[in-house]
């Protein structure tokens, strides 16, 4: 006659997770992010005018790339080449540098982050409303952060009051991709519906197709970017060219001012 065993809860458990522990493990650490996924679908999207006028406010930070990227150190890769007309690669280059920073006190005089250009930045950022008609598409993961996809293409009846509006913004389309939490531009894409000419196509040409991809990631309280994709078909003055160029950043090491000139800023 067989005898019939017993067991409490807790031992029930133990023998059932003797031969699949590593499965529940991984169950567990999947734990959080199956919360952020249900979250974000039960998330309504965000109002498409309310966002756009937000993240313009942050862009005309962002968009002084040169100034703030003058106070870190970083690594920079630049792969470029130039292609023949069917695409194929005719030459290639690969530079890698280390860009220093630059000390506070050595940025425009002692005012950190301060563009001249502003003026004329917030004007360009403006015209992106005057000219693009805006579309939210989904909530997607960028770099383990929720960012908002947005489409943009040009208005059909539209009054651009800067040269970047009336050259480039209304003769391209793409997708921008706006970080939800901070309200700025993680992933832009865009490209030429038609040729864009400098001096009537005296000067230059741009060619329909073009394209641009870049993509910023948050370090420390900045948005800097991390890699940029460029694909350019154009002519300047007699000469016909056609080129990719990617550039990829790392390594971003934040400049302090130093007090004592034989201690090392501070990584």
């Amino acid at each position: 006659m067989k005898r019939r065993h017993r067991y409490t809860g807790s031992q029930v458990f133990r023998i059932s997770t003797l031969g699949c522990g590593i499965s529940i493990a991984k169950c567990v650490a999947m734990i959080p992010l199956l919360v952020l996924l249900l979250t974000q679908v039960q998330k309504p999207l965000p109002d498409v005018e309310e966002l756009i006028r937000v993240t313009e406010t942050q862009l005309v930070l962002q968009i002084d790339q040169h100034d703030i990227l003058r106070g870190y150190t970083y690594h920079r890769r630049r792969i470029s080449e130039e292609l023949t007309s069917d695409g194929k690669i005719k030459h290639s280059e690969v530079t890698d540098e280390e860009v220093e920073g630059v000390p506070p006190a050595q940025r425009h005089h002692g005012q950190v982050f301060t563009s001249r250009s502003r003026p004329d930045n917030t004007e360009v950022i403006a015209d992106m409303s005057r000219v693009w008609d805006f579309l939210i598409l989904k909530r997607e993961n960028i770099n383990g952060r929720a960012a908002i996809a947005v489409a943009f293409a040009p208005k059909k009846h539209s009054r651009p009051q800067t040269d970047a509006g009336k050259r480039l913004f209304k003769n391209s389309k793409g997708v921008v991709w706006i970080d939800e939490a901070d309200h700025q531009i993680a992933r832009l894409h865009a490209v030429l519906m038609d040729d864009v000419t400098v001096a009537w196509g005296i000067v230059g040409k741009a060619d329909k197709g073009s394209a641009i991809f870049r993509e910023w990631k948050k370090v420390d309280e900045a948005w800097l970017p991390s890699k940029s994709r460029m694909h350019v078909r154009a002519r300047a003055f007699v000469i016909g060219l056609n080129f990719e160029e990617v550039e990829e950043y790392s390594d971003y090491r934040k400049v302090y001012a130093v007090t004592n000139p034989n201690l090392d800023s501070p990584r």
